[in-house]
């Protein structure tokens, strides 16, 4: 993957990578991490019409939200106005995902309930 940054970034990317020794590649890598959470790669985006009886009902039940933990903690940081700038960009794409989940969860019960899984 090529990515171009604007010379402003740029520099500053090199002059981090000076100060703790790294190339820019690593330093980049390490930033990213920090912005990009794994659980972005946790949405399973599959239409909800395509998911095995069990696998709907699993989403329609709501099991294995991994997410709400995490959003009370930064919520709760939040709200005592202490939150690191890091934090605030998990924070948002955390409820990016809770709320992708929570759309995801009602249509496999529109879904299950179509099915005969569920009654309304």
């Amino acid at each position: 993957m090529e990515i171009s940054l604007p010379e402003q970034l740029a520099r500053r990317v090199r002059r981090l990578a000076e100060l703790v020794g790294l190339d820019a590649n690593a330093v980049l890598v390490d930033r990213l991490s920090f912005v990009l959470p794994p659980v972005l790669d946790e949405i399973d985006l599959r239409p909800v019409e395509t998911l095995s009886d069990n696998e709907l009902t699993i989403l329609a039940d709501g099991a294995g939200d991994m997410t709400h933990d995490q959003l009370a903690r930064l919520h709760t940081l939040e709200k005592a106005d202490i939150l690191t700038g890091i934090e605030k960009t998990e924070l948002q794409m955390l409820t990016e995902f809770y709320d992708t989940e929570q759309t995801r969860r009602k249509a496999a019960l529109v879904e299950a309930m179509r099915r005969g899984l569920r009654e309304e």
